[in-house]
């Protein structure tokens, strides 16, 4: 897929693997009502099929071509990738990824909202959760985010809502510093452009990594929601008395800008 770039653009599909313990669907003949529940303005495009009650399902909801297959192998993933060193909200992620044995498939395009797109993506997830017993967790390929099941469980609460843990990974290092006392984090975040916006990198900061985690979260979670005007030389703030600065800067990893926040220069 494309990635954001300076000019704001932003693929116009989404996808999301949901992986399984088993190498069959638990409760396939189900898919068709949870859907059509779930999107009963949609149109569903299975009658005919030789299998309707089966996958894949293909359905159009709004502006939105949805799809949802079943790989009865498991997803390309390794311990070694980059997403799963980083995972902090599946500290066991490899322990338990390795164990699944097959992958959902959720996928779809169109349409000029990615924050639609996004709450229709949660909906099918939601779809696949009330169907599949032997669910271990989630993947967006697009980022490599990471999620186990207790946590999509809790998210998926309010799907009406873009929840970032779903679509954000975020990649942490430790930066260089002249003596111990001075070491500080940095980190660089990946899935922002799915929703049309640079993506967040933090310089400089002296806490702990789950507090920077927190805080990038929070922030994504604003700008997606409320798209501020966030220009270069702005300030936000960890509280009332706490804040720093913003500044437009080319990536350290992508050739493109992004949000950075400098933890070194307070105002």
């Amino acid at each position: 897929m494309q990635r954001e770039t300076t000019s704001g653009t932003t693929t116009p599909a989404m996808t999301m693997l949901v992986l399984l313990t088993d190498e069959n669907l638990s409760a396939a003949s189900k898919f068709p009502s949870l859907l059509q529940t779930a999107f009963p303005a949609a149109t569903f495009f299975n009658e005919g099929a030789m299998a309707p009650d089966q996958p894949p399902y293909l359905f159009k909801t709004k502006d939105f071509l949805c799809n949802i297959m079943h790989v009865g192998a498991p997803a390309p993933l390794s311990s070694s990738d980059q997403e799963i060193k980083n995972a902090l909200l599946w500290p066991n992620a490899w322990e338990d990824i390795r164990r699944h044995q097959s992958h959902i498939i959720l996928s779809l395009a169109g349409g000029d909202d990615p924050n639609a797109r996004a709450i229709v993506l949660q909906r099918m997830i939601a779809a696949v959760l009330e169907t599949e017993i032997g669910i271990i967790g989630t993947v967006f390929p697009f980022s490599g985010a990471l999620l186990p099941k207790k946590a999509v469980d809790a998210l998926i609460a309010e799907p009406e809502h873009v929840r970032v843990p779903f679509f954000l990974s975020c990649f942490f290092a430790e930066e260089f510093a002249s003596s111990p006392s001075n070491s500080a984090i940095l980190v660089s975040t990946k899935g922002m452009s799915e929703f049309g916006l640079m993506e967040i990198e933090a310089r400089h900061f002296t806490g702990s990594v789950q507090e920077l985690h927190q805080f990038i979260f929070a922030f994504a979670d604003h700008l997606i929601d409320v798209r501020p005007d966030i220009r270069d030389g702005h300030s936000i703030g960890l509280s009332e008395n706490n804040n720093f600065v913003v500044k437009i800067e080319r990536s350290l990893f992508y050739p493109d800008d992004v949000y950075c926040l400098h933890f070194e220069h307070r105002v």
